[in-house]
């Protein structure tokens, strides 16, 4: 879950001791930044629902239970598509984001369409690091299943029982995926093929280094070695 702290809102200390909503970070997401603009700092409860917000800090001593908050996932039963970012903030204003969703219509091919939620459909998280998160899904039809984590399109890769699926955006900042009906284990993980290469060149590069300098002590040494046996030769 996460926590809101309305006073220290922009500051870094409450990330601190909590996962906040808010915070300092010189290279925060400008999306990100957009929600804050114009949900969190008006108060949109929605928004700040989506957000998995469980406990809100009105100052050092008060703290309440948010008891709207939708959890680390959750299954829509409708999903809106809107030209454009400017539409897709919009939508926010009047969201019911327990049941419905907005996303840009570049998603459409990707996340399909929403079904109704029908009981006994389940979707949660069972295990969570920054950069590996693991959900079960149990959907009698299938649909459009929200993630209460930032959409970031470099590095992050999903898999459904271990095959790739294709990440959506929804509700402007958030991840989403088209689930298929039964029971199913999904994983998100970021795994960047760049850092991968970097990863590589430098392990290349320490070796080529760790080489060269015992090419240059075995020669050095070669060298110590001639002029000694040459310098014996000579007396």
């Amino acid at each position: 879950y996460r926590v809101f702290d309305t006073q220290h809102f922009g500051d870094a200390m409450p990330s601190y001791f909590h996962k906040h909503i808010g915070g300092y970070h010189a290279a925060k997401l400008t999306r990100y930044q957009d929600l804050i603009d114009r949900q969190i700092s008006q108060g949109n409860p929605e928004v700040i629902n989506m957000l998995n917000t469980k406990y809100i800090i009105q100052n050092d001593t008060t703290v309440m239970l948010n008891p709207g908050a939708l959890g680390n996932a959750w299954f829509v039963d409708t999903l809106a598509y809107v030209n454009g970012a400017v539409e897709e903030m919009n939508a926010l204003d009047h969201l019911h984001t327990a049941t419905q969703a907005v996303a840009d219509q570049r998603f459409a091919s990707v996340l399909g369409k929403a079904s109704a939620v029908e009981p006994g459909d389940t979707i949660y998280e069972t295990t969570y690091a920054p950069n590996a998160l693991t959900y079960c899904a149990t959907t009698r039809n299938g649909g459009v299943a929200v993630f209460s984590e930032v959409y970031f399109p470099w590095g992050w890769k999903a898999e459904i029982d271990g095959k790739e699926a294709e990440i959506g955006r929804v509700n402007y900042v958030l991840r989403a995926l088209n689930i298929p009906a039964g029971h199913h284990t999904i994983t998100f993980r970021f795994d960047p093929q760049m850092v991968r290469t970097a990863d590589t060149v430098a392990t290349v590069a320490i070796v080529v280094i760790y080489l060269s300098l015992l090419v240059a002590i075995n020669l050095a040494f070669y060298r110590k070695l001639r002029r000694k046996n040459q310098a014996e030769a000579n007396n």
